[in-house]
């Protein structure tokens, strides 16, 4: 791959911008960085000759990869991969089941002097072979390796069986010597500096992640995309079956939405397409429970309004029982925007393509290729879903969001829209970026805040949170996102008393406790965090348990 400029020439700056731009528009439309290169292994055959095993290995995938992380996830004492791509999968599982005869020990290094993960730390083992001879392993704990890529900090590290590990020595960062004492193969041990003696762990065996055969690829490009937040659609222009025109949505002058009253399924299809056919078939059968879910059907062609008679015929052949309408050309060329922004790639929509959309007029699942009535009606609690809960849905496994609520969409869609010359729906948006002078002041300046925050201007989303909490003190929101960029920053003591008021306003709130004992740990109140557990055990387990395991990694945790 050819290499970046560090310094843009004299007269060249427009050029790299534009060739940066012209880039990732190809990346956008599904082309490889790499150009589909399968990724590489080298086995170390000593000196410096290397083997290609990446097909041995398992690792030869056309992914278009980015960073690769080590850790012994399943707990047996080698390494096993994550890795990271452009394309899909975004993350892949390699677990090492390779058969081996050799030892291992597993050092978890923690620093009371230093900095508590040890990093800049580098373990000694010394070992003696079965001819006597001697000779020494060495690893370090590093805060990054690679691209964009942070490995364990617990050491991982195999010799032969037939050695015997004589020392290990840790040197701590600052140059410091310790040797430990207890270390012994085939088991995972914890080095605590200043304590020269090793302690056991019992290490947690990970679930697997992947399946122990391989899955076939799917027949179809099929996908179902959950949106994290709502996006409201503008008005939309339709000729009807009679050939009238109407129009369905938009966004009033405030941008609020303009819905239907009830949840509707927009369904693109072309009469020249096998899978829209049945999945227009299906639909039909399953009348009765469409209806009873309360989700209305609009089948859209795709096809010019000179087609209606066609459509029409297409539409009676399968019984079709729903309405229908065909989409004018700036409503399909806007619904082929829209997915483009949202999923921000720059291709054409497949068909069969639907919209769910909620009964105020926004869109809150993408559905790209066939769908099941069995589907459509099980997604229809989606959208009783907060903002919270329809995170937690979209999301494809369980996590803790230190920042609940997300920034507007209304600026970022009106750009992109307006580059796809839709200039109708991106003034429609435009108005949405006003709504907002309806809130209260405190509110005003918490967004400002929050955008700061997260483009990583923290002084500046400071200076905003302290200026809302001036306009109201009592304003829970303002505080717990200001006690999260404090804790962020590391100042913890802040962060705390911040904590602490967010209580006085809401004395149950789950986040706000966990995210307070964490605060406390870091400045070593062991038992004021304990109390936070016992507040939180009989009220929200998972999150008790998750705290809990992180007092139970600490010096003097059980």
């Amino acid at each position: 791959m050819s290499q970046s400029p560090l310094v843009a020439s004299a007269g060249q700056v427009d050029g790299y911008a534009i060739a940066w731009a012209a880039l990732n528009k190809l990346l956008r439309r599904g082309y490889s960085w790499s150009g589909r290169e399968a990724n590489c292994a080298f086995l170390n055959l000593g000196g410096g000759r290397f083997a290609h095993v990446a097909a041995a290995s398992g690792f030869d995938f056309l992914d278009d990869a980015r960073a690769t992380a080590l850790c012994d996830w399943d707990g047996d004492g080698d390494l096993d991969v994550w890795s990271t791509n452009r394309s899909g999968p975004r993350v892949r599982f390699l677990r090492n089941d390779q058969a081996s005869a050799n030892a291992h020990v597993t050092l978890e290094l923690v620093g009371t002097r230093s900095n508590r993960d040890a990093i800049g730390a580098r373990a000694e083992l010394e070992l003696r072979g079965a001819g006597g001879a001697r000779r020494a392993l060495v690893r370090g704990v590093r805060a990054g390796e690679g691209y964009l890529a942070q490995s364990s900090t617990r050491l991982t590290i195999g010799f032969p069986r037939g050695a015997t590990l004589e020392r290990v020595h840790v040197v701590w960062p600052g140059g410091r010597r310790e040797e430990f004492r207890g270390v012994e193969p085939g088991g995972a041990w914890r080095l605590v500096e200043d304590s020269g003696r090793a302690e056991r762990r019992q290490l947690a065996r990970a679930s697997t992640l992947v399946p122990t055969t391989p899955v076939p690829p799917p027949a179809t490009l099929a996908a179902r995309v959950v949106l994290v937040r709502p996006v409201p659609l503008p008005r939309l222009e339709l000729v009807a079956e009679d050939g009238g025109e109407l129009a369905l949505f938009g966004l009033g002058p405030n941008g609020e939405p303009s819905g239907t009253g009830k949840p509707l399924l927009l369904n693109l299809f072309a009469t020249t397409c096998a899978p829209c056919a049945g999945e227009l078939d299906g639909f039909a059968r399953h009348r009765d429970e469409l209806e009873r879910s309360g989700i209305a059907v609009l089948a859209l062609a795709t096809e010019p309004r000179s087609e209606l008679a066609r459509v029409q015929a297409f539409l009676a052949q399968r019984g079709w029982p729903f309405p229908w309408a065909t989409a004018a050309p700036a409503t399909l060329e806007f619904l082929d925007a829209l997915q483009s922004v949202l999923l921000d790639r720059e291709q054409r929509l497949p068909l069969p393509t639907s919209f769910l959309v909620d009964a105020r007029g926004a869109v809150r699942v993408l559905y790209f290729g066939p769908l099941t009535a069995e589907r459509l009606v099980a997604d229809r609690a989606l959208l009783e879903l907060g903002e919270g809960a329809l995170l937690e849905a979209a999301s494809p496994f369980p996590g803790r969001w230190m920042f609940p609520s997300l920034p507007a969409d209304a600026d970022f869609l009106e750009t992109r829209l307006r580059a796809r010359g839709l200039e109708a729906a991106a003034r429609e948006y435009a108005r949405g970026r006003f709504a907002v002078v309806q809130s209260s002041p405190a509110e005003l300046l918490q967004d400002f805040a929050r955008r700061a925050a997260i483009d990583g201007r923290l002084e500046e989303a400071e200076a905003h949170f302290r200026r809302a909490h001036a306009q109201d003190p009592r304003h829970f929101g303002v505080l717990f996102d200001w006690a999260v960029v404090v804790h962020r920053q590391e100042r913890l003591a802040e962060a705390s008393e911040l904590y602490a008021k967010c209580l006085t306003l809401r004395p149950e709130d789950v986040d706000t406790r966990f995210n307070l004992a964490l605060a406390q740990l870091g400045l070593g109140r062991r038992e004021e965090a304990e109390r936070q557990l016992r507040w939180l055990e009989p009220r929200a387990p998972d999150v008790a348990r998750t705290l809990a395991e992180a007092l139970a990694g600490l010096p003097g945790g059980k």
